[in-house]
This record gives structure tokens, sequence and C-alpha cells, in this order.
């Protein structure tokens, strides 16, 4: 599974020389009032998320979507263990699952670790991006990150650190504005210049800030990748499509590619299109 989305995404799995400074865009796209499956693509931001772990690159990984056990599931079918990276401190896996995350006793025992804004970089901390009037919630998580990645820097300083979030669209459903998840973005950005930001959200072409928030994404990523279900319906061979968006460097030119991907119990399988037996 790894060796042949690499391939397509035409990654060297130990030179990410290609992703570092990059912020890649994750879509899971629901057609609009078609009887389409949903496309599964979750596990494409924690194939990225592994291509930092096995470089030994220190990660951030923040889920708005999804419990650690069920991540924990993914992962195995991508090939790697979460639990190993995360007991080994490369990892650091929060989950707006768990209650404890933005809590004020974890901001103050996190930042007893770690220093931020001046302290540390000798520049300002990019909390201002995000308004003098953030939502609370947004306004926790990015402290909380930050924190993190500064202590990550410092105890890694020759690796770049990669940050990924998911599902950006689940902070809209509660309730925070267009413009305050934008300004959240780009303040994460401003953390991780050097190294990579992945983002994933999920789009409903029903839902107009979905939309809005998926077009902001398309432009502001390097690299957007976006999962489809099957127009056909449904398949036992398929459960989705794949499609790859480049932008290189000082070009305006994208790099457009397809796979089909089915999602077993024990892995991800990859195909070609038209090299499959399911539905096309």
């Amino acid at each position: 599974m790894r060796r042949m989305m690499n391939s397509y995404l035409d990654i060297d799995e130990k030179n990410l020389h290609s992703l570092l400074g990059r912020v890649v865009s994750i879509c899971d796209l629901e057609y609009s009032g078609k009887p389409v499956p949903r496309a599964q693509g979750s596990f494409v931001p924690l194939h990225f998320l592994s291509l930092f772990l096995k470089q030994s690159h220190p990660c951030c990984f923040l889920s708005f979507s999804e419990a650690y056990i069920h991540s924990k599931i993914i992962t195995t079918k991508c090939g790697f263990s979460l639990q190993n990276y995360v007991s080994s401190g490369l990892l650091r896996y929060y989950s707006a699952h768990d209650p404890d995350f933005t809590s004020v006793s974890t901001i103050r025992m996190m930042e007893t670790k770690s220093c931020t804004g001046t302290e540390c970089t000798g520049q300002p901390s990019p909390m201002h991006l995000l308004g003098e009037h953030p939502a609370p919630l947004l306004h926790t998580v990015f402290r909380a990150i930050s924190l993190v990645i500064a202590e990550m820097r410092a105890k890694y300083p020759d690796r770049p650190p990669c940050i990924v979030i998911e599902d950006l669209s689940l902070i809209l459903d509660l309730g925070c504005e267009l413009k305050t998840v934008i300004a959240f973005v780009h303040s994460l950005h401003s953390l991780v210049e050097d190294g990579c930001l992945v983002l994933y959200t999920s789009a409903s072409e029903d839902l107009e800030t979905d939309v809005e928030l998926r077009n902001f994404l398309f432009h502001y990523a390097e690299w957007n990748l976006e999962t489809y279900g099957l127009r056909s319906g449904l398949s036992s061979a398929l459960d989705g499509e794949l499609r790859i968006y480049v932008r290189k460097p000082g070009s305006l030119c994208e790099t457009n590619k397809i796979l089909q991907y089915k999602v077993q119990e024990r892995r991800i399988q990859f195909f070609a299109p038209g090299t499959s037996h399911g539905t096309l």
C-alpha cells in the first residue's frame, strides 16, 4: 500500500524534502443529492503521518473526529503502530474525545515543560494571528499545540516537525466562523513553516461553509488530495477514488493523478483506474 501510494505521490519516503515547508490538504467529499457512499478517506492523513514518523520527525496529531482506539486500527492497516510512536515520545496524539486536552490544568502543566513566544524563538508568538477574540476552544487548542511544538523543537533540533489535524469541518459544526478556522490554519502553519502541516476535512456539497473551507484549502495548500465515493455506487472490490493535485514550486501547473482503493480488514489496497474487478 505505502509503496504504491508514494509512487503516485512521487515521494521518496527516505527523503521528505518535497514535503518540507508544504501544506497538505486532504478532503473527503460527499456528492450532493446522489446515493454515493462516503469514501472512507481518513487513512490518507495517517499515511502522511507515517512518512514523517518513519524518518524520525516529531509529530503532533490532533483529531476532532476520531478516538484514539479508532486511529490505532487505521494505522495498523497503513502499516505502522501508533502506540509505538506515542510511547517513544516522537508522536504526541490528542483527541477532542479526551476532555482533559482542553482543560486549564493540562495547559498549565504543559507550560511548565515548554516555552513559547520570544522566550524560545526570539520571535513574537504566532498566537496573535488568531485575532483579539478567537473562539475559546481554538485559542486553547492552538496554545497547547504551540507548546508541544516548542518542546519537540528543543528535543529534536535537526528534525522539522509535522502537525496533522482532522477534521476541520467539525470545528465549523461546533459553531466557529469560517474566518476563525482560516485564522487557525494560518496560525498552525506559522508553527511548522520549515516542516509540514497536514489538514483533513470532510465536505458536503450541500453545505456552503464546507464548500468555502474546501476551496480555501485547495488554494492554500501545495498538495491537495481528494477522496470520493464511487459514482457508480457500491462495489465489493472498491471503496473510493483518490485524486491527487500537486503544485510544483514556482509553477502554476498541477499534477493530476487518480487512484482507486479498497479498505480491507488488515490493509488498504490501491488500483490504477480500470485495473480492479469492481464497478468502475
